[in-house]
């Protein structure tokens, strides 16, 4: 039994629309971002609380590990993809150096009006970083 022979040129284009695809996937997902900014805001904030013995910081906790929780469930089941740290180091210690400086203040301001600006300089910058991240993870993985 013979087969057709597969051309090489059609075997690389295909190749390279499922790379394309793959990382149009990850990164056509708009809820993404702010849903990932929201919730990783919810720690420096918790922390703040926490400093003062404030049961809300405990409960603002708990809520982020949930959110997150169901964020990568969601992405996972709307993508059939987890989240890819594949050549992306710069993106990750840029997220690493906001959520220290972001708990850092928090920590210091305590149980404060000024947490509440925390949580949205955190969201907001954390949120952009992740949609930059997407537009880089296309990119790099565009078809050559």
């Amino acid at each position: 039994m013979e087969s057709e022979p597969y051309d090489p040129r059609t075997a690389l284009e295909d190749a390279a629309d499922a790379e394309r695809r793959s990382a149009q996937i990850v990164a056509s997902t708009p809820w993404y971002a702010p849903w990932y900014g929201a919730t990783v805001a919810l720690f420096p904030v918790a922390i703040g609380f926490l400093v003062g013995r404030s049961w809300l910081g405990m409960v603002l906790l708990v809520a982020g590990l949930v959110s997150l929780t169901l964020l990568l469930t969601t992405f996972r089941r709307v993508t059939g993809l987890w989240p890819s740290a594949d050549g992306m180091a710069k993106y990750y210690g840029v997220a690493v150096a906001i959520m220290v400086g972001a708990s850092l203040v928090a920590y210091l301001l305590g149980p404060s009006w000024w947490l509440l600006l925390v949580g949205i300089l955190t969201a907001v910058s954390m949120g952009w970083l992740s949609k930059r991240y997407d537009d880089a993870y296309v990119e790099k993985h565009r078809p050559r």
